[in-house]
C-alpha cells in the first residue's frame, strides 16, 4: 500500500472519485444523501488551503481509500483548542479490516500533533452506520454531541 498526499490535479481527480464513491456508500444509511451525485473539483478547490490534510491510498494502480480533514476553528477566546475536522474517510468495501483507515487516522493525529500544539480531532458519522462508530470509538474517540433533523 502507498500512501499518497493530494497535491495535484491527478491527485484530487482521484480523491474527487472516492468521495463518490462515499457519498454512494453513505446514502445507504441516510435518506437524505444523494448517492447518485457527481463530485468534480472539490478537492482541487481544498487543497490549496492551509491547514489541509488529504491522503490517497493506492494498492498498485487502484485507488482504495482516503482521508480529508481540515482546520474549522482556530483557537480563538471562546476556544480552548484548535479544531481540526474529518470531513471524510473511505476505505473501499474490500480492503477494509486491513488497518488503512487506522494507519490514516494516526497519520491525521501526527499532522496535528506536527501543526498544533492544542488541538482536538472532531468526527462526524451516520447515526446509522455502527461499523463507523465502533471503529472510531476502538481508536479511543468518543461521542460529545448529538444532531436531530425534522
Amino acid at each position: 500500500m502507498e500512501f499518497v498526499e493530494i497535491k495535484n490535479k491527478e491527485d484530487c481527480i482521484k480523491a474527487d472519485g472516492l468521495l463518490n464513491e462515499l457519498i454512494s456508500y453513505e446514502s445507504d444509511f441516510d435518506d437524505v444523501i444523494n448517492g447518485n451525485c457527481v463530485i468534480k473539483g472539490f478537492h482541487e478547490e481544498c487543497i490549496n488551503h492551509s491547514h489541509v490534510f488529504a491522503y490517497y491510498v493506492k494498492d498498485k494502480e487502484e485507488c482504495v481509500g482516503y482521508i480529508f480533514a481540515y482546520l474549522k476553528n482556530v483557537e480563538n477566546d471562546v476556544l480552548n483548542t484548535n479544531v481540526i475536522v474529518l470531513e471524510s474517510l473511505f476505505v473501499k468495501e474490500q480492503y477494509r479490516r486491513n488497518k488503512i483507515g487506522s494507519k490514516l487516522i494516526f497519520m491525521l493525529e501526527e499532522w496535528a500533533k506536527k501543526n498544533f500544539s492544542n488541538y482536538i480531532v472532531e468526527i462526524t458519522s451516520l447515526s446509522k452506520n455502527k461499523n463507523a462508530i465502533k471503529f472510531y470509538e476502538s481508536l479511543g474517540y468518543k461521542q460529545s454531541k448529538v444532531i436531530f433533523r425534522k
